[in-house]
């Protein structure tokens, strides 16, 4: 008898992680279909249902419309477990970027995690942040490494340093995505711009965030600055790595990163604080390490790569562990492997 499994979301149209994750799966022969609570009807004794990101069940602005919401969420799945239904979340942050009451947050959290089967996360270090967070048993927790993105986002050999007007000759340091306050782009600007490397250009890509709008503004056009404050769609975003020879990710607080592991998907060198969770998937030979609270951290990773040029390609032997490393069909293997325990 076939698996049949429900997720949460089966394709995400902001993260090709979810389409990766869903046909590699198929490819195990394990049967995936779009989850919605509209859908409990269809489900049977034995199916999973793996949820990703939970947020948008249960928040909302006010807190008891929150806790209501909250209840409501748990109440379905209640009802699915009373139905032998299995339940999996793969949690790829301990909090949401965004929430407004952090106890509550952490109660719902928790409780999800309780209730759930089978938790999976991307790391070792995520386990036990999960552990000692939540509370959560670590025979509860599985690790299955987060796959790459080679080939997901595909290039059209489009020149951005042509578009931005940049010589092929000089550093391109780039950072693309979301411009949120806990990724710590302002630092980078002003580490940036500090150093007036004459040789050097930093792009900042992507849409603007938590009135973050006049404080980037002010490093338009300064020393090498160039600013592209509009969200990158996808069929851009591997031109505009393949652009640049550093990804630059100075976030503040971060639990997994898929632009790191979508950087060295693309063969570039990530220049990123040393968390436990980069350490575990990166190495000296694709990231360039910073000590985080080191205020001078981030801008001594900047001037090495300035001084030393030389050094900004990843090996072919290194890029080859790190594909084989992430590879999807083991992870797909791996996720199988889980439903089948259940």
């Amino acid at each position: 008898m076939g698996i049949r499994v429900w997720m949460h979301p089966k394709f995400n149209p902001t993260n090709k992680y979810n389409d990766l994750l869903s046909r590699s799966l198929e490819n195990e022969g394990v049967e995936v279909r779009e989850f919605s609570f509209k859908k409990i009807a269809k489900m049977k004794r034995g199916d999973v249902v793996h949820f990703h990101w939970i947020d948008s069940y249960y928040q909302k602005n006010n807190r008891w419309s929150m806790l209501v919401k909250s209840k409501i969420f748990f109440s379905f799945l209640y009802i699915l477990k009373l139905r032998g239904i299995k339940l999996v979340w793969t949690v790829h942050n301990l909090y949401p970027h965004d929430y407004k009451w952090p106890g509550l947050e952490k109660k719902i959290r928790a409780q999800m995690m309780r209730l759930c089967d089978k938790l999976i996360v991307a790391a070792d270090s995520i386990k036990q942040e999960v552990v000692k967070e939540f509370g959560i048993a670590p025979e509860k927790i599985e690790i299955i490494l987060h796959g790459h993105y080679y080939g997901a986002y595909p290039a059209h050999h489009l020149s951005y340093r042509k578009k931005y007007n940049i010589d092929e000759n000089r550093l391109v340091f780039l950072f693309v995505g979301a411009v949120k306050e806990y990724k710590g782009v302002i630092p980078l600007l002003t580490d940036f711009t500090n150093l007036d490397d004459r040789n050097s250009n930093l792009i900042i890509a992507g849409k603007v965030y938590d009135g973050l709008e006049k404080s980037i503004m002010q490093f338009k056009g300064k020393n090498g600055v160039i600013l592209d404050l509009r969200f990158i769609p996808d069929e851009e975003l591997a031109d505009l790595i393949l652009s640049s020879n550093f990804v630059v990710l100075p976030f503040k607080n971060i639990t997994t990163s898929g632009s790191a592991i979508l950087a060295a998907s693309l063969r570039k060198k990530i220049i990123c604080p040393s968390t436990p969770f980069m350490k575990e998937y990166f190495n000296d030979s694709i990231a360039i390490m910073y000590d985080g609270s080191d205020t001078n951290g981030l801008l001594n990773a900047l001037k090495g790569c300035m001084s030393d040029r030389k050094n900004k390609d990843i090996p072919d032997e290194a890029y080859r562990a790190f594909l084989s490393k992430l590879s999807w069909k083991k992870a797909g293997e791996n996720i199988k492997n889980l439903y089948l325990s259940l």
